[in-house]
């Protein structure tokens, strides 16, 4: 992990103690490269993470479900895709869940 992906780590585990009560769940709209859902499941945190972008949610996936090894965790991290109309596109959403 290098020194500015661990500091971004630290920062979102600060904001996800502000924000998220003890064993609520964290939300992240823009989920990314689910640095969001690292530092949920570092601390605990149920995470849904919601991406557009479907290779993002593929890096995302790798990089949580490594975390979630990595702190001994019992749950994987897996992909729903969501459409909400014919003419939208598709949302798709990581989830870890036991």
């Amino acid at each position: 992990m290098t020194k500015l992906s661990a500091h971004t780590i630290l920062q979102l585990l600060k904001l996800c103690h502000q924000v998220t009560p003890i064993g609520g769940t964290c939300i992240d709209l823009y989920n990314g490269s689910g640095t969001t859902g690292i530092a949920c499941a570092k601390e605990g945190f149920s995470y849904i993470g919601i991406e557009m972008n479907k290779k993002y949610c593929d890096i995302s996936i790798g990089r949580i479900n490594e975390a979630l090894r990595q702190f001994d965790c019992d749950i994987t991290c897996t992909l729903e895709t969501l459409a909400y109309s014919a003419n939208d596109p598709e949302f798709n959403v990581t989830n870890p869940a036991a």
